[in-house]
């Protein structure tokens, strides 16, 4: 989904290429053990590596675009209101530009009670985002029942969910867009 009206600080932004982020996340995750920190620093649960979660998160959900696609899709982090990311394509001449919302289930260590339904429960708030894509982290191991079923009357462009699984996090699948005609895409984990 791409906008027809594209604020002027979008095009000012750094956009990332997905991959080569996800890689350097790699290599420091091999760099630094488990056992050598807590694990909410290295699952970046930290305040203040909040905007490393959500650079980790956009580059898993637009490198899944980009795989499943066969486009180049980039990204810039970018908050402002519904948003947490733009990410940006090339199609021919055309550039395109997108705001994306990262929502997560999170692991069962942090919310034992989240739930899938409930989480996208939660996204019945949008009512009038009609330009916005969600794209919801599964960061957890659950059995997701497809075709999964969006809230009623949600006000968001596009919804998408996209998880690990495979338990070395190598495997990675992408699922949406769910308010329309829905698919599952599997990719891997660059390396």
């Amino acid at each position: 989904m791409a906008v027809d009206r594209i604020p002027r600080e979008w095009q000012a932004l750094e956009y990332l290429n997905p991959r080569e982020v996800l890689l350097k996340f790699a290599e420091a995750e091999r760099q630094f053990p488990d056992r050598d920190m807590p694990d909410n620093v290295r699952s970046l649960r930290v305040r203040s590596l909040r905007p490393a979660n959500y650079l980790r998160q956009a580059a898993l959900f637009c490198y899944g675009m980009s795989h499943t696609s066969r486009l180049d899709v980039r990204f810039a982090l970018f908050e402002d209101r519904d948003t947490d990311c733009v990410a940006r394509w090339r199609e021919g001449d055309a550039v395109h530009y997108c705001p994306i919302q990262l929502k997560e289930l999170v692991p069962e260590r942090v919310n034992a009670s989240a739930e899938i339904e409930s989480e996208l429960g939660k996204l019945a708030k949008y009512t009038d985002a009609l330009e916005i894509v969600v794209a919801m982290y599964i960061n957890r191991r659950v059995h997701l029942d497809f075709p999964i079923k969006a809230p009623a009357s949600l006000g968001v462009s596009e919804l998408w969910l996209f998880g690990a699984t495979s338990s070395d996090l190598k495997t990675w699948m992408l699922y949406g867009n769910i308010l329309g005609n829905a698919s599952k895409y599997v990719y891997e984990y660059p390396s």
